[in-house]
């Protein structure tokens, strides 16, 4: 009996989200705002450009996003750090169907407050990705001179009541530090930049993805493409409030009349339960930058031995000397890590631990892998 519950369960589950992928994606909009309806997800975009996010689940509807907060979720800095804000001029919205599927594209047009720079935004929404939008970006110089920008802020978002009586966790996709967590119980003081750079020696990087969720609802934000970005993801806990954005800043950034600064695409996705969930959805929205993956080579499901157990520091007879022990014992590859090159960076093999240099990889019968 338990077992025929399960599978209505399961069956009903899958009938569900079978039918939310199928649903359509609507667009409404008047002189106020835009409403886009994707999944069980509703973004609105107000005339100052500021994103308000509301989500439903279980016949409830949850305010996501801060509604007291109206700060706009894209603007710029210029060169004396002043933020430029931009009011909306024009709205279009267009089916589409590309290689993620089909849906549709909303695309805003605005005005910056000293109308020397327009900013156009592109939101799209696919029927087959529930609860995401996929963001493009570009401001204009329309005025006739050159235009400096320090930085540039886009899908900047403050969460609703987060600490009212909901626990909130956590996922901070940029590398700093040997061993820590990417993912924990969210402080409620907390001041993070996620930047996607070196952040420390032999540390930096990371997955341009952040999370945040409780047991309702959760709000991720990701970059996409394929190429990494100096961008920062930063998240805020301060005063109680929580908030996170997408922001690239410059050194010296001008804008000749005419051109344009193109920012990189990003995702916002709306979803429950944990990370695991966003997670799953952005890697099906990187899929279209990626290419094929190929079938893996056979040795890749043959032992290897990593040489990271002697760290940095070791000897010539713990490396070169072990490879015929190794070659006894049917090992057929070996992950040359950290310390084997004079300097980091170089393709210089340490003569003091290899003093056959590169002959010790190549008279080899073993296949090296080799951190670079």
């Amino acid at each position: 009996m338990k077992s025929f519950i399960w599978i209505i369960l399961a069956t009903l589950v899958s009938a569900s989200c079978a039918n939310l992928k199928n649903r359509e994606v609507t667009c409404t909009f008047n002189n106020e705002s835009v409403s886009i309806r994707n999944g069980n997800a509703t973004f609105q975009i107000d005339s100052n450009l500021h994103f308000g996010i509301n989500y439903e689940r279980d016949s409830e509807v949850y305010q996501v996003t801060d509604t007291t907060e109206k700060s706009p979720s894209v603007f710029i800095h210029d060169s004396i750090n002043s933020l430029i804000p931009f009011k909306r001029i024009a709205i279009h919205s267009v089916k589409i169907n590309d290689k993620s599927g089909k849906g549709l594209n909303i695309q805003i047009e605005a005005l910056s407050a000293d109308k020397k720079i327009k900013c156009y935004l592109s939101l799209k929404s696919y029927n087959s990705i529930p609860g995401v939008i996929v963001v493009n970006t570009s401001f204009i110089n329309i005025s006739g001179n050159n235009y400096s920008v320090r930085d540039y802020h886009i899908d900047q978002i403050s969460l609703a009541n987060p600490f009212s009586g909901a626990e909130w966790w956590s996922f901070q996709g940029a590398s700093y530090q040997w061993g820590n967590d990417f993912m924990f119980p969210l402080p409620q003081s907390f001041d993070r930049e996620n930047y996607m750079g070196l952040n420390a020696v032999k540390a930096g990087g990371g997955l341009p993805f952040i999370d945040l969720w409780n047991k309702k609802y959760g709000l991720a934000l990701a970059s996409l493409g394929d190429k990494p970005s100096d961008i920062y993801l930063p998240v805020k806990v301060e005063n109680g409030s929580i908030s996170a954005g997408i922001k690239e800043i410059f050194k010296n950034q001008t804008i000749s009349p005419g051109d344009s600064l193109v920012t990189i695409q990003s995702a916002i996705i709306v979803h429950q339960n944990d990370f695991y969930d966003p997670l799953r959805i952005y890697s099906a929205l990187m899929k279209p930058f990626l290419p094929e993956f190929q079938k893996p080579v056979k040795y890749a499901y043959q032992p290897e031995w990593c040489t990271w157990g002697y760290s940095q520091d070791f000897k010539p007879e713990e490396i070169p000397g072990r490879l015929q022990r190794l070659k006894d014992l049917g090992i057929a590859s070996v992950i040359l890590d950290d310390g084997w090159s004079v300097n980091h960076g170089d393709w210089t093999p340490d003569p003091v631990k290899f003093p056959n240099g590169d002959d010790d990889f190549k008279n080899s019968s073993i296949k090296f892998m080799i951190q670079a």
